[in-house]
């Protein structure tokens, strides 16, 4: 099959403008039967055997042999093609590949016979033979050119080859043969004439026709299959209404919903109601208000959606959409999940996830429902106890934050215990607020049933914890008439009661709204005393108890406030703690203090304290070294003040910046030693230099035999350690003899020096020793 031969037939299918469509459908139907192949094939064949017959020569038998290896060949190219994948994407080349196939298996197969029946004629001298031939030639061209009239080249090659050979044989054969020679030519044109073009033309717009009804009726059915797909895989059920109000399509999500439903379709609205209700159980009257409900919406155009509650508890909506041709829809969807996400959303938007109480939010509302009532004279007593722990941080810090939850779930359920009908919330931390409403207790007796609650230890995954409880009261109306009022002011209370040491409780007094106003301008003034720098730092010695020689000294932060001169750290340190300000006042410390001791005798200290917020909140690990870099301060010239509370934390993170700390060759003392939650094991795993004995121990030596006791118990617990003794709140001459004979190793306190600033210390570092023969400098 050459590439000429292929390209002849593509430029044929071209001008004939077919769809390649209905190109392909009248070449699948030149190999749409054997019977042809077959019948051609047996007619040949008789036609070769008769001639060899009644001549004997063994040409004819070699004429059998090609028809019948040509109806071979076709016959292979039939199975070939029926063998391969067809379809409309067929393209026109593989289209004329095929018909050109046929074209070469039919012509040949038209030459073998024509050949054979020409032969008969030239050879046989027979009349029987010559009529044979003749008939069964013409009659396959014109059986051809029947079969084949929608491809005009393949039949005028088939005639042409067929009738061609015998034709030429009759002329050569005389005369009276010209009467045969005439009609073969006849037919010839007969096959490529007009009447069969119209036929072509006919079949043609038949098979185009047939093509376009087919692709319009697989089309309807392709939407209807999409159409009854999407109908029977959307998630909710469907129920479709004509414009007299009958069922006229009902969808498989719907039965999967109600698989006991028994509706039928071209049921009425009140058959539609019936089924739902009878597959779902629902009561007699919400089946009737559902019923109602439904039909005014079918009937009325509304378009808010109906609920059913059904007997095992599920809830579904139905949701009416009117047609525009008439009719509705009703879609169905089970939206028992989503009711129950919506009320665990609500819960959690009025409930603490951790302890179950009651959040802020729910807290407030029913406070505010209380008050109302109580206005009108209903009700009883109103009184608001804020609740905060004391020590949790610490176990927080400690045993982490799964340990402080379970904390926090047991403290709750003892509050609830012991609140005895009382409202109780969490608002968060360690912050719970009471709200008592009923008779029987005083608010003060239930603060302490509260409080006794709290304080019993508790036994959690293997450990015996313990913490307190501070309580802040405020009763209605005398300490606040609206909800926000009684908060704010028992939280005032709750301030006071934890200043006034732990486990307490204390009620609103007026003065507490005063001292609150004083803190928050204190707080205000100290965001622009931390802008402007307006911090100063004096200095106290701590001197050698056996020479007298100031061996360091300790500085101390003082604020002059413009308007209210010099203010106590005592007023403003609490507050920068609390506020988070003390991280950068720190920094401001540690540079200040290292640059100051600069100008000091070598060998001469520094003690710099350090807030726990720092360590929590800070880096002071590159405060320090800052701080010692800006300066050139040697590091051991540097003393970094720490207190137990910082011990309690005992974070990771704490340990490694003490353990940095150490390493740069900082040296560290532990103050106020003895008044916090001393630890033996935590000041065991700390690697610190000094130990501060605290004032209030100091204050009462030579008076009372405790103070001697627990002074002597800490000389000899820091001299076992091998650790320096320092005694601070030094101020007669009593106190310093006995810390003497108790080989206290420095001293540091009024006695000796107040603290004073830079210029002044000037002075008494040029002293060699700040006491002589015991008098105070």
């Amino acid at each position: 099959m050459s590439a000429f031969s292929l390209n002849l037939f593509v430029r044929a299918a071209r001008r004939e403008k077919l769809p390649q469509a209905v190109y392909a459908q009248l070449i699948d139907a030149l190999y749409g039967t054997y019977a042809s192949f077959v019948a051609g094939m047996v007619c040949g064949s008789a036609v070769g055997l008769v001639s060899w017959l009644r001549s004997g020569d063994p040409i004819f038998l070699w004429a059998t042999a090609a028809i019948f290896g040509t109806c071979a060949f076709r016959t292979v190219i039939l199975f070939w093609y029926r063998s391969q994948p067809r379809g409309d994407d067929m393209r026109l080349r593989e289209i004329a590949a095929w018909e050109l196939r046929y074209a070469a298996g039919a012509w040949t197969f038209m030459l073998a016979l024509g050949v054979t029946s020409a032969l008969g004629v030239y050879e046989g001298n027979d009349l029987i033979t010559l009529l044979y031939g003749s008939v069964v030639a013409v009659g396959c061209a014109g059986a051809i050119a029947g079969r084949n009239s929608a491809r005009p080249l393949i039949v005028s090659g088939q005639v042409l080859l067929c009738c061609g050979p015998l034709a030429i044989s009759l002329l050569s054969s005389g005369e009276p043969y010209l009467l045969g020679v005439s009609g073969m030519i006849l037919l010839f044109f007969a096959a490529v004439s007009s009447t069969t073009k119209t036929l072509y033309a006919g079949l043609r717009r038949a098979l185009v026709q047939t093509q376009a009804v087919q692709k319009l009726a697989a089309l309807h059915k392709r939407e209807k299959t999409r159409f009854d797909d999407a109908l029977n895989t959307m998630k909710g059920g469907l129920c479709m209404f004509d414009v007299s109000g009958r069922v006229v399509v009902i969808n498989a999500g719907l039965r999967c919903y109600f698989p006991t439903m028994n509706l039928a379709s071209g049921a009425t609205i009140g058959g539609f109601v019936e089924a739902i209700g009878g597959a779902t159980q629902a009561s007699t009257e919400d089946l009737r208000r559902f019923g109602l409900e439904l039909r005014d919406r079918l009937e009325g155009g509304r378009q808010t959606p109906v609920e059913l509650l059904t007997a095992d508890g599920s809830i579904f909506e139905f949701r009416v959409s009117l047609r525009a041709e008439g009719g509705a829809v009703v879609v169905v969807d089970d939206i028992s999940e989503r009711r129950a996400a919506e009320r665990e959303i609500k819960h959690l938007a009025h409930y603490c996830s951790l302890t179950g109480l009651p959040n802020r939010f729910r807290f407030r509302d029913e406070i505010q429902r209380v008050l109302s009532n109580a206005s009108k004279g209903l009700g009883g007593d109103v009184a608001v106890l804020y609740v905060d722990l004391d020590g949790f941080k610490e176990i927080n810090d400690s045993l982490g934050h799964p340990m402080g939850d379970k904390l926090l779930i047991e403290v709750a359920k003892r509050l609830h215990e012991a609140a005895h009908g009382d409202m109780v919330a969490r608002f968060g931390g360690d912050e719970f607020v009471v709200l008592k409403t009923k008779s029987g207790s005083s608010p003060e007796q239930l603060a302490k049933r509260l409080i006794d609650a709290i304080s019993e230890s508790y036994a959690i995954d293997g450990h015996h914890l313990v913490v307190g409880a501070s309580i802040g009261i405020a009763s209605w109306p005398g300490d606040g008439e609206t909800a926000d009022d009684l908060i704010r002011s028992s939280d005032m209370a709750l301030y006071h009661a934890k200043n006034a040491g732990r486990g307490q409780y204390a009620r609103f007094e007026p003065q507490m709204d005063a001292d609150a106003q004083r803190r928050r301008e204190i707080e205000m003034d100290l965001r622009v005393a931390v802008a402007s720098g307006a911090f100063e730092l004096h200095y106290q010695p701590l001197v050698d108890a056996s020479s007298g020689r100031i061996l360091a000294c300790e500085a101390l932060l003082r604020w002059r406030h413009p308007d209210k001169g010099l203010i106590s750290p005592a007023q403003f340190i609490p507050i920068a703690e609390d506020t988070g300000l003390i991280v950068a006042i720190g920094e401001w410390v540690l540079a200040k203090a290292c640059k100051d001791a600069m100008s000091w005798p070598q060998g001469t200290r520094v003690a710099v304290n350090l807030s726990p917020i720092q360590f929590k909140r800070g880096d002071v690990v590159g405060a320090v070294l800052s701080a010692l870099r800006t300066s050139g301060l040697p590091p051991e010239r540097l003393e970094c003040e720490i207190t137990e509370s910082l011990m309690m934390s005992d974070t990771p993170a704490t340990r490694e910046a003490i353990s940095s700390l150490c390493a740069m060759g900082v040296r560290l003392a532990l103050d106020d030693f003895g008044t916090g939650h001393s630890s033996l094991s935590r000041l065991h795993g700390i690697p610190f230099h000094k130990l501060k004995i605290d004032k209030s121990f100091v204050d009462k030596l030579g008076q009372t035999p405790e103070s001697m006791a627990i002074v002597k118990a800490i000389v000899s617990l820091a001299r076992e350690l091998g650790k320096t003794v320092v005694a601070e709140g030094v101020e007669t001459r009593v106190q310093m003899d006995i810390l003497q004979k108790l080989h206290v190793t420095e001293l540091q306190g009024y006695f000796f020096s107040k603290p004073v600033p830079i210029a002044d210390l000037h002075e008494k570092l040029a002293e060699p020793r700040v006491i002589k023969l015991g008098q105070a400098a």
